[in-house]
């Protein structure tokens, strides 16, 4: 079975009812996925009524907040963000730090992160079918999805490796031009 993973406050701006409705195409198609929503108010009684009406209530796990990503991505086959508006969700990066394959809404700052085809998936923001077909080929790839998860990771350490080596430059610039560093 897969395991499919979203994390978010549950508000509508989150995406996670475009989630639900995608869920329940990917299910008809793969009976044995399975849907981890953490997350919490305001909008959890009506995710899970969403499921139920249909008919996804059984592959839907809404255990609720969880503020350690490592809590969240433990298990996880694919992290997938659905939100409608978004910055650079936390959730991606740490996915992608775990080489986790990443499925994410073509908006704000993910697509920085997430190239197409290459680091990820990007789907439109709010389109529920684009939403399923990029799960569904994840969950049926894995060789796929692993390569996705594995490039997501390489680009996530060029992206933010240089951050060591700038603190090292500028403590020996500190160093040679005789002036004490931060906090000394």
């Amino acid at each position: 079975s897969r395991v499919i993973v979203a994390a978010g406050r549950f508000s509508p701006e989150k995406g996670q009812m475009d989630l639900v409705r995608a869920a329940e195409r990917v299910i008809e198609r793969r009976p044995d996925a399975r849907f981890v929503l953490f997350g919490d108010v305001p909008d959890l009684a009506a995710i899970q009524a969403e499921a139920a009406r249909r008919g996804v209530a059984d592959h839907l796990l809404c255990p609720g907040f969880e503020s350690n990503a490592l809590g969240c991505l433990r298990g996880a086959d694919i992290l997938v963000n659905p939100s409608l508006s978004e910055g650079l969700p936390n959730v991606l990066l740490e996915a992608m730090a775990l080489g986790v394959p990443v499925i994410g809404s073509r908006i704000g700052g993910i697509p920085e992160m997430v190239e197409e085809g290459v680091t990820g998936r990007l789907v439109p923001a709010g389109d529920a079918t684009a939403l399923a077909g990029a799960m569904e080929a994840l969950a049926r790839d894995g060789a796929a999805a692993h390569a996705l998860g594995q490039a997501g990771r390489r680009r996530l350490v060029e992206r933010w490796e240089a951050g060591p080596a700038v603190a090292a430059l500028e403590a020996l610039y500190a160093e040679l031009s005789g002036r004490s560093g931060p906090g000394r």
